[in-house]
Formats: structure tokens, C-alpha cells, sequence
């Protein structure tokens, strides 16, 4: 009879965390690369001086261009027990080669321009999110109603015929289509993580702060980030009942993600057949080309988004009434 797999309990998921931690921040201070704690863990380092006692990973942030030099270098120093990879995701992290502590990650939040406001920033919000869809592995479907798992099977199915490498490098050349600008947004954050718009002077300034003994950088403006990211009354802990590791993916973001998914699609077609519009705002009168170069599959994509509209639509009015 085959021993079931032990799973890691949170304080042993905590005690790895640290050794990632360490390990990266030292990589990070020898090589002056600029880093900040982010989501979660700035949270876990303001109210907590170290992990929230429920929270199960390290969120870092970094611009892109801190994170080339740390993407270069890390590999080549870290701990020999450490690696980066994008196994899974779209999110690089730092995880243990050892399976048996998979469970531990730290993972990267990259900084980078996004589009001017207005329809190019809907296409490219659009885009990411979609291939966020065709990337995503190992979904909980048990959490999800069954409206809710179509609608998150359906960028799946539109990832099937693609490599997780092409996918992958597909990702990043839309993240890094923007070369400068002041509105800045965690390009591969997932669903409504992404959409909060931020300014380089939000992090500009660093000071350091302790973090479970080890010392780590926040941004100087921490109450402005953590006032964004979780609200004025952050300082306050949840209820018991919902003081749980957070899921990566909203189900409210779900409808509204695949309502602009649709919206985004239609927008195309009335300006496919007009080429003053074309011309207006740069775009192409093939967009599902950006996913797909064969045109067998491009006809597929096609018919199956009035599908994926409509049932987002019957979602949306269902939650209203909630």
C-alpha cells in the first residue's frame, strides 16, 4: 500500500519561507538589487514584524529592470537548494528543488509601464488576462459553481494547442510592450491585483524594517501601498473564519474579466472593417492573431467567444442580484 505524501504544515512552510528569504536577500544587498516586500508579506511586516500567521508565501516586487539583473545573477549564487522557475505559472518565484517542499514559494512581482489610458490600456489589460487563462494548471475546481468553471476553462481550452514555453515568452513580450511611462501596474499580478495602477514614487524610497529576525526593505510610503492594496482599516485582522491563506483567483473578477474579454473581442470586429479606425488607434484587424497564427484556429477562437459572452453576461446579472 503507497505511504500518502506528508504535506508541509505552515510553520514548516514559515521556517523554509525564511530560508528562501535569506538566501534572496543576501543575493539582493551584495548585488544592490532594488527589491520591496509586497501584498501579503508588507501586510505580514507592518502589523505582524514578520509572516501573517495564516499566510503561506512571500510576495516580492521589483521593476523590470531590477528583476533582469536579479534573474541573471540569482541562478548563478544562490543556495544550491534554491532555484527560480516559472513552474505552474506566469509568476517567476524561488522555490525549493526538493518536491517535498513545494508548498514554500516566494514569488516576484514585476513593475511595469502600462499603456495610455483608453482603449490600448483595455487591450493590453485584456491580453494579459487571457493569457493568464491560457496559462493557468491545477485549478481547485471543488471552489468553483459550475458557471464559474466554464468560464474559467474556456482561456484554457484556448491554450491547449500552445506550448507552456510559447505561452510564456508570449506573456512577457506583452508585459514589456511599454517601455516608460508613470502609470505602472504589476503586469503579471493575478486578475484584479493587476489592475491597480501605481507611481514610481510610491517606491522610490526604501527603509528597512525587521521580518521574522531578518532585515528587509518596504517602501517608505507603506501606509499609502497597504491603504491600496487592502484598505484604511488594514491594521485590523479578519474574523477567525477568514484568516486563511488567499486564493489567487476572484470569482467576481472571473465575470467581469470575461464581460471585457467580450466587450474587447466586439470593439475589434467594428474596427477591423473600418481602416480610418485602424489607423486611429493602432490596432490590427486580426487581434486573434496575437494568440494564434493558424487560421483554422483563429476560426475556432471565434465562434467560441460569443459563447463565453453570453454566459459571462448571465453571471454578471446573477451576482447583482446577490
Amino acid at each position: 500500500m503507497q505511504q500518502e505524501e506528508k504535506k508541509l504544515s505552515l510553520d514548516e512552510i514559515h521556517a523554509e519561507l525564511l530560508e528562501q528569504l535569506r538566501d534572496i536577500t543576501a543575493v539582493c544587498k551584495k548585488h544592490n538589487i532594488s527589491y520591496n516586500m509586497m501584498c501579503g508579506s508588507l501586510l505580514g511586516a507592518v502589523r505582524h514584524k514578520g509572516f501573517i500567521p495564516w499566510d503561506d508565501d512571500v510576495d516580492l516586487l521589483m521593476t523590470r529592470e531590477e528583476f533582469q539583473k536579479f534573474r541573471e545573477i540569482y541562478p548563478k549564487e544562490c543556495d544550491k537548494r534554491f532555484e527560480l522557475t516559472y513552474l505552474d505559472t506566469w509568476t517567476p518565484r524561488v522555490m525549493n528543488r526538493d518536491p517535498k517542499k513545494a508548498a514554500a514559494f516566494t514569488d516576484f512581482f514585476i513593475l511595469d509601464p502600462v499603456p495610455p489610458e483608453g482603449f490600448q490600456r483595455k487591450w493590453w489589460f485584456f491580453k494579459l488576462h487571457t493569457l493568464q487563462g491560457m496559462l493557468k494548471k491545477n485549478v481547485d475546481w471543488s471552489r468553483f459553481s459550475w458557471k464559474n468553471k466554464i468560464l474559467i476553462f474556456g482561456t484554457h481550452v484556448l491554450g491547449l494547442p500552445f506550448s507552456v514555453k510559447t505561452k510564456t515568452r508570449w506573456y512577457e513580450q506583452v508585459s514589456r510592450q511599454e517601455k516608460t511611462g508613470n502609470d505602472l501596474c504589476m503586469s503579471n499580478g493575478a486578475f484584479e491585483l493587476m489592475m491597480h495602477i501605481w507611481h514610481p514614487d510610491q517606491f522610490a524610497e526604501k527603509i528597512v524594517v525587521p521580518f521574522e529576525g531578518i532585515d528587509v526593505l518596504i517602501p517608505a510610503k507603506w501606509d499609502e501601498v497597504l491603504t491600496i492594496l487592502f484598505g484604511a482599516d488594514y491594521m485590523t485582522p479578519p474574523p477567525e473564519a477568514e484568516r486563511v491563506p488567499p486564493l489567487t483567483l476572484s470569482l467576481d473578477c472571473v465575470g467581469d474579466f470575461f464581460i471585457l474579454f467580450s466587450r474587447a473581442y466586439a470593439g475589434f470586429r467594428l474596427c477591423g472593417g473600418d481602416q480610418r479606425a485602424m489607423k486611429t488607434d493602432e490596432v490590427c484587424d486580426r487581434p486573434l492573431d496575437c494568440f494564434a497564427s493558424p487560421s483554422k484556429l483563429v476560426g475556432f477562437y471565434r465562434k467560441f467567444f460569443p459563447f463565453v459572452y453570453l454566459l459571462a453576461a448571465r453571471v454578471r446579472k446573477t451576482q447583482r442580484k446577490r
